[in-house]
Parts: C-alpha cells; sequence; structure tokens
C-alpha cells in the first residue's frame, strides 16, 4: 500500500513539473534571429592616381555590411556616370576652355570635396638637386631646359617622365607648372604612379611628379631611391590638389555610408 502511494505521488509530481514547463514556455516571448541587411551593390571608379584609396574603400565597405563594393580603375574622361554611384578623381573636373562644359558626356549635378592630395615633384637619390625654382621647373618640363647642368651634382640630359594624357595629375601640372604649355615632346609616359616610381628609382637623370600620399603605404615600393626636391611655398599650394567625388545625384543609402566612411578615413 504504501509502495502504491510512492508511486501516485511521483507521477503527480511529474505530471506537475510537465504542467509548469508548459506554462513557463508559453509565456515567454519566441525566439526571432534578426537577418542581416542584404547588400546593395554600391560600384565605384577612381582614377589611377588615387588607386591607392583602393585599400580603404574596401576596409569601409568590410565595415558596412550593407555595402557589396564593385570599384573600377578609370581615366576621369572615360567616367561613366549613368552606370555607377559615384566617380573619384584629383583635381576639379577638365572643362572646356571655350564653353565652360565638362569634357566627357558626363555632367555631374553632384560635386563635392572629400579630401585633399599634395603633388610633389620627384628626382633619382643620387641627384643631389635639393630646390627647384618655378622657373626652372617650368623649363625642365617644357624641354627649355635640356641638361641637369648646374642644378645639382649631375651632368648630362634631363630625363622627363610624365603621366598619360588622360591623367588628373598631369593636367594639374599643366595648369600649375607650365600655365597652359605643353610637355616636352622629349619625355617618356610612365603609365601610373607606381611606374613612375619605379622608372625615377632606376633612373639617376629623371624627374618627374607624383601623388604623395602614395608614400605613406610604400612598403612593396622603391621609394629610398627617390627625393622630393624643395619647392616655392606658393607653388606647393597650387598644388595642392582637391580629391572630389562626381555623380549625376548626391549619393544615399550604401553608397553614402560608403562615402562618408572614405571622407572620415581621410580626415584623420
Amino acid at each position: 500500500m504504501e509502495l502504491l502511494k510512492i508511486i501516485i505521488y511521483t507521477q503527480w509530481s511529474v505530471l506537475y513539473s510537465l504542467v509548469i514547463l508548459l506554462f513557463l514556455v508559453s509565456c515567454t516571448a519566441p525566439f526571432t534571429s534578426i537577418a542581416p541587411p542584404t547588400p546593395q551593390a554600391v560600384t565605384v571608379s577612381i582614377t589611377p592616381s588615387l588607386t591607392y584609396l583602393i585599400k580603404q574603400l574596401h576596409h569601409c565597405a568590410s565595415s558596412h555590411p550593407e555595402v557589396a563594393l564593385y570599384q573600377y580603375e578609370t581615366p576621369a574622361p572615360f567616367f561613366d556616370l549613368n552606370n555607377i554611384d559615384f566617380a573619384i578623381q584629383l583635381g576639379e573636373p577638365i572643362r572646356n576652355q571655350s564653353n565652360g562644359t565638362f569634357v566627357s558626356n558626363n555632367r555631374p549635378q553632384y560635386i563635392a570635396r572629400i579630401g585633399w592630395e599634395q603633388i610633389v615633384i620627384i628626382v633619382n637619390k643620387a641627384n643631389s638637386v635639393s630646390i627647384l625654382s618655378d622657373n626652372t621647373l617650368s623649363g625642365l618640363f617644357s624641354g627649355q631646359i635640356t641638361n641637369w647642368d648646374g642644378l645639382g651634382n649631375r651632368t648630362g640630359p634631363v630625363h622627363i617622365y610624365i603621366s598619360p594624357e588622360d591623367d588628373d595629375v598631369r593636367h594639374a601640372i599643366e595648369s600649375t607648372i607650365l600655365q597652359g604649355k605643353p610637355f616636352t615632346t622629349q619625355a617618356s609616359i610612365a603609365a601610373n604612379p607606381l611606374a613612375m616610381l619605379k622608372v625615377i628609382s632606376s633612373d639617376q637623370s629623371a624627374i618627374g611628379y607624383f601623388p604623395q600620399s602614395w608614400f605613406v603605404d610604400a612598403s612593396s615600393t622603391p621609394t629610398m631611391d627617390t627625393h622630393i626636391p624643395v619647392l616655392s611655398k606658393e607653388l606647393m599650394e597650387e598644388l595642392k590638389q582637391p580629391v572630389i567625388v562626381l555623380s549625376h545625384n548626391e549619393p544615399q543609402g550604401a553608397a553614402r555610408s560608403l562615402l562618408l566612411c572614405l571622407q572620415s578615413s581621410m580626415i584623420r
């Protein structure tokens, strides 16, 4: 008899526990998982002179899960603003001198500065020239000065290296140092900033120009074989060029998040 009472008591205890458990479960809010945001494609064109920004663009994209970044290296005259979210270039948009229209089929409705870039003149480290006047630079790049005699420890011909015709840094050099005059026809072409740095590093008679920010992350570039001559304060100010964003419309959503992140990193 006692055994039967124990069995009945045990069964009721188990049943009671199950009822309590079911009550607690029914009163608990159901667990709902939060789905991550669906990535939104953001397409960016960037000029060759600013491709050092690509690393930061990808860093910003990785910190914003709503961004799916598609990035292309494109000279400024070939930006296709109809099919990208925004473009990044160095210097103000190039316009026709006759009528002020943009030199391309694109007409950006949104133009904003997100930073600054300093263009510098570079020579080979073996060249002891330490200061270059405005007139000397103009003479070198235009071909009026063709040798290094009297400018440093070097003698012999000057080797001029310039970027391609559609390059935004070249346009800045033409409008500041050359004041609209053409480069010497004896100049050689360096396809991009890294090519410019490499050729100046290997040619002791060379001179060229370069966006200074490329030196910031130069672990894989031969910067030790070049140096930067001192220019006049006025010319350095003219060679400080804005980094601008162009778009048909002000970027919104994921594109805006990416752009604000990039701008913040450039300010720092």
